[in-house]
């Protein structure tokens, strides 16, 4: 991978050469595109009054590209679409995926209730509560999959 001069990481972010000095001084790894691009994006969520107004109006400035034709992303909305109509999206990923997954979070969900039940047996109230909190996250991890997935079935 080519390292970036100074000018191209400004030009890449939009930022002053000025501010990419700081950031290198600050421990940023300037020369490197994706941490690059990462840290600016993360001082962009962060700004606040002044900074705030100039990270909007590079926003606004920058203009929207449309996909590559081989990314295989398409619109399935119709240009006269009223933005208030209801527009029924397919799942993006092929249904077996999502079922496997919920396989696999259902055989999840079995383990930590073992775990649970054993952990009961020794008696161990604060092991029990974060056995017990596991396993409410796993399955409720498998509650909100099945949900988003329910309305996709065929």
């Amino acid at each position: 991978m080519d390292k970036l001069s100074l000018e191209e990481a400004a030009r890449i972010v939009g930022k002053d050469k000025r501010t990419i000095r700081r950031w290198k001084a600050s421990g940023v790894d300037v020369s490197n595109k994706a941490e690059l691009i990462d840290y600016s994006q993360h001082k962009d969520v962060r700004a606040r009054g002044q900074a705030e107004k100039l990270v909007r109006s590079r926003i606004d400035r920058t203009p929207t590209r449309k996909p590559d034709a081989g990314s295989g992303l398409r619109s399935y909305f119709s240009a006269g679409l009223s933005p208030e109509e209801f527009v029924e999206l397919p799942l993006p990923c092929r249904q077996e995926i999502a079922e496997r997954a919920l396989d696999a979070l259902a055989s999840i969900r079995e383990a930590f209730a073992r775990r649970l039940e054993e952990l009961k047996a020794i008696g161990h109230d604060y092991s029990v509560k974060l056995a017990q909190t596991d396993l409410d996250d796993i399955s409720e991890a498998s509650r909100l999959l099945e949900k988003v997935t329910e309305g996709f079935e065929a």
